[in-house]
């Protein structure tokens, strides 16, 4: 847990820092004053008792700019003054039309602002700019009661001010952050300010709405990378911030979470016209997809290259694409052992290390996006898995995890083949039937449906097919999809079609060559094709395996909830696979387990505790109205730690999610016998394997 240092005043703000201090003799006015206009004279009063020793942000001068400009408000409507002399210095001269009875100066000029009544009405921005060690002005909201007799406004800070000097290792760029109130305070949004003459004081009263907890720090289209040495992250925020702590979360250009920073000291409380500065802090690495359906695994592809199927430990389009991948490559054909069996049931099915294998967490739910099954023979496969590996691999399927097969891994989705229907060694995770093309060890061509999908993919946006045909994939004894109404079920996608068959093989040309299933949101999609696109390293075909995997990872099963958290009650998460209660069971590695809460209205005092087994480290998050992950939640608590606590004096009414994370996981490493590696061997805390056991509740007063 981060400690608080000792406060810097903020001196002067509405300001930017100058690389070098400019003399006065170097200021040049930016404008004349315009016949018919006024001139006010601008500044920043000193706070009562400051030292010119605590100047804001570590010491540097700031100063007016070009760019400044303030909104004059009074009952009769918003008058724009921008500055016309005194650019460098800390007093400005501003020019405008006339205003008549009480008004009040608004830094920075926004044509919504106005007065009503006795309220300033202004808008609080949610995005912040970053500038390494300081701010961008506008983002620094003050006021002045306007002295007409003088011609003068002496500006007060409305807001405080965080500085947080941060590190990375390895070095990361990054381009958008975000800062997460614990407390559920707003940090942004439409704001309401009393005119009552402690406006600009400590006894202020400032009311939020319409925003949230969360703010952001947008790092320009280039990024900034974070290294070795620390760069100040300053972000403005409203007085009385951070009660409970915050947390900050890094994004790459694509919006993925890359990184975090851990829950921060809980008394670190904003203090208007302050800076609070912060110890340096070390950005933790991490990964969060963009896309929600792809939050949550232990990794993106688990590949059977097991049991008379062709062996491979890599697949190119995988390796281009970024994916993790893990394997079972046991059995060349000709060399069969029962040890080679042994090792694919251990992998798949599960062993007393791991009773649920290698594609479920100990509740039932995939561990991996997606399982892909390589080509060979498939009657043989299947009967190799045994009834055991094949409902292992069905129930993987069931709970959301998708499924990508090429040739053989095409047939062994299916129901039957040829005359053989239902077929016991088959999986019939895809509901129809296939038949052998009779061509073996050749190419054919193949022309896309229109507005396949699979054209959605970058990976095969940057290549150009003339009439949706792309040429010459390899094809050895695959198959083809019956399109006969008995077969075609609802949620089939017919991807592609065979052309320009070689020889011999002319009755292909038009059926379905490759295609997509998907029947319920909670179960995966499979996708797969009777060719083998898989084995090439680089070009259009590699283009076309990769848009296959990630459409089968795009339908993973959506994310569904444990059940309701009671007020008061201590939810237990500690069964074992063998219990057959996931509503209960223990968590696995780097999985996520869902809850919601329904807060009521008039709720006080809320806590969401979470008390989970010492020597480990969980995330807890929570969000309003939709799942909680820790890459955009409301509320996230990322630090170190088996226990985690969220401290709430209310919240709205309402349906919250909350989230827990296990952010451990094992390391894997190829198991190797004679030169061939076999499978991925796991090392480190194997025990999470069958997962870790952890309490939460939900507690508030009415």
């Amino acid at each position: 847990m981060m400690k608080q240092v000792r406060y810097i005043t903020l001196a002067a703000a509405l300001l930017t820092v100058f690389a070098c201090q400019r003399g006065i003799d170097e200021v040049m006015p930016v404008g004349q004053v315009e016949e018919g206009k006024i001139t006010v004279t601008a500044d920043v009063a000193m706070p009562a008792g400051a030292e010119e020793s605590k100047t804001a942000l570590s010491g540097n001068s700031v100063f007016w700019t070009t760019a400044d400009a303030f909104s004059m408000l009074s009952q009769d409507g918003n008058t724009k003054f921008t500055i016309v002399s005194g650019v460098g210095t800390t007093k400005g001269t501003f020019s405008g039309d006339p205003v008549a009875g009480e008004c009040y100066a608004l830094y920075p000029y926004d044509a919504s602002s106005r007065l009503e009544g006795d309220t300033i009405r202004f808008s609080v921005p949610q995005t912040q700019v970053y500038r390494n060690g300081t701010f961008m002005p506008s983002t620094l909201p003050m006021i002045a009661a306007y002295d007409a007799a003088a011609g003068t406004a002496s500006f007060k800070n409305l807001f405080g001010l965080i500085s947080i000097p941060i590190k990375a290792s390895p070095s990361t760029k990054v381009f958008k952050l975000a800062i997460h109130d614990h407390s559920g305070t707003p940090l942004w949004g439409d704001a309401a300010l009393a005119v009552n003459g402690k406006q600009g004081t400590d006894m202020q009263k400032i009311q939020l709405y319409g925003g949230s907890n969360t703010i952001y720090i947008d790092l320009g289209t280039s990024g900034v990378s974070f290294n070795s040495t620390a760069k100040t992250v300053v972000a403005v925020v409203p007085a009385n911030a951070f009660k409970h702590g915050f947390s900050v979360i890094f994004y790459d250009k694509e919006d993925n979470m890359i990184g975090f920073l851990g829950s921060q000291s809980t008394a670190n409380v904003i203090e208007r016209n302050v800076i609070t500065q912060m110890p340096t802090a070390v950005m933790k690495a991490d990964f969060e997809s963009a896309n929600v359906l792809n939050r949550g695994y232990y990794k993106d592809i688990f590949m059977d290259a097991g049991i008379y199927l062709t062996h491979r430990t890599t697949l190119h389009a995988a390796t281009y694409l970024g994916l993790s991948l893990e394997y079972i490559n046991v059995a060349p054909n000709e060399e069969l052992t029962k040890r080679d069996t042994l090792y694919q049931k251990k992998i798949v099915v599960g062993d007393e290390n791991d009773l649920n294998g290698v594609l479920v967490y100990p509740d039932g739910e995939p561990r991996f996006r997606t399982y892909y099954c390589n080509g060979g023979q498939s009657t043989k496969h299947g009967r190799s898995m045994g009834a055991d590996g094949r409902t292992a691999i069905r129930n993987y399927f069931n709970a959301g995890g998708s499924y990508v097969g090429t040739c053989a891994g095409m047939f062994f989705s299916c129901e039957g083949y040829d005359s053989n229907e239902n077929y016991t060694y088959y999986l019939h995770i895809f509901p129809g039937h296939s038949y052998h093309t009779g061509m073996s060890k050749t190419t054919t061509d193949m022309i896309f449906e229109d507005n396949c999908p699979l054209f959605n993919y970058d990976c095969l946006k940057e290549f150009t097919f003339p009439g949706n045909l792309i040429q010459s994939i390899y094809h050895n004894g695959g198959g083809y999809m019956s399109v006969a109404s008995k077969y075609f079920k609802e949620g089939t996608e017919i991807l592609m079609r065979f052309a320009n068959c070689p020889e011999g093989g002319e009755s292909n040309n038009g059926r379905v060559s490759t295609w997509a299933f998907k029947d319920s949101e909670i179960h995966g999609r499979v996708v797969v094709s009777g060719s083998h696109p898989e084995r090439e390293t680089s070009g259009d075909k590699r283009g076309l395996f990769g848009a296959m995997l990630l459409y089968a990872m795009d339908g993973v099963g959506i994310q569904q909830s444990k059940g309701e958290l009671v007020n008061g009650q201590w939810r237990e998460m500690d069964k074992g696979t063998k219990a057959k209660d996931p509503a209960h069971t223990a968590i696995g590695d780097m999985q996520y387990h869902h809850f919601t809460v329904e807060i009521p209205e008039g709720a006080h005092d809320i806590t969401i505790d979470l008390e989970g087994t010492e020597g480990y480290n969980y995330i807890l998050c929570m969000n309003k109205d939709n799942f909680a992950w820790k890459a955009d939640a409301q509320f996230v608590q990322a630090g170190n730690g088996h226990e985690k606590t969220f401290t709430f004096d209310s919240l709205p009414a309402g349906t919250y999610y909350v989230s827990v994370q296990l952010n451990e996981s094992v390391t894997a490493t190829p198991y190797k016998e004679d030169g061939i590696d076999y499978y991925m061997e796991y090392g480190g805390p194997v025990e999470i394997l069958n997962g870790i056991p952890y309490s939460i509740r939900a507690s508030w007063s009415n």
